[in-house]
């Protein structure tokens, strides 16, 4: 509630005349209706960092309507970045070279990059089956004498995220 009266409230201050709000999952189903016209039913899914929310949209013409919608405030974009930064830890353990120590230290003391590593490789997942992940020599010091590669699957992602989506 609070938010709608701050965005009518921001509109009103630049004179702008607003004829109604809709929500997240209604602007991306006019967005999709608008460039990928037809008739047809859709599942849309709106993850932002700590909220989940989806809804069964109809599309008949010009018309949008949304047949059903729910959402969790306790899952997000987040819960599934930390899928995939626990993907990649898994990943790096089992291929990193021997003589490679105390990587779990370093891996939590670069946490942060390895979040940003993580949303990355999430958004790329969104357009391709598999991403080719850089882990930086300098997280692991002295110990790595280059980069290291590991690969990133779709399908891997999915199965592991299928007890978040089971929520």
């Amino acid at each position: 509630y609070n938010q709608r009266r701050a965005l009518l409230q921001a509109a009103d201050m630049a004179h702008l005349k607003v004829f109604r709000l809709v929500s997240e999952i209604v602007a991306a189903a006019a967005y999709i209706q608008t460039y990928r016209p037809a008739n047809r039913r859709m599942l849309i899914f709106d993850c932002g960092a700590g909220l989940c929310n989806a809804a069964v949209v109809n599309f008949d013409g010009d018309l949008i309507e949304v047949m059903a919608a729910a959402g969790s405030s306790e899952l997000g974009g987040d819960d599934f970045d930390a899928v995939l930064m626990e993907m990649i830890r898994q990943k790096i353990v089992s291929s990193m070279p021997a003589g490679v120590t105390n990587f779990s230290e370093k891996m939590h003391s670069a946490s942060g990059r390895f979040k940003v590593i993580a949303e990355a490789v999430k958004i790329k997942l969104a357009q391709l089956d598999e991403v080719t992940v850089r882990v930086p020599q300098s997280l692991f010091q002295e110990q790595l004498q280059q980069d290291f590669f590991i690969k990133v699957k779709r399908q891997d992602f999915f199965e592991a995220s299928a007890p978040l989506i089971g929520k």
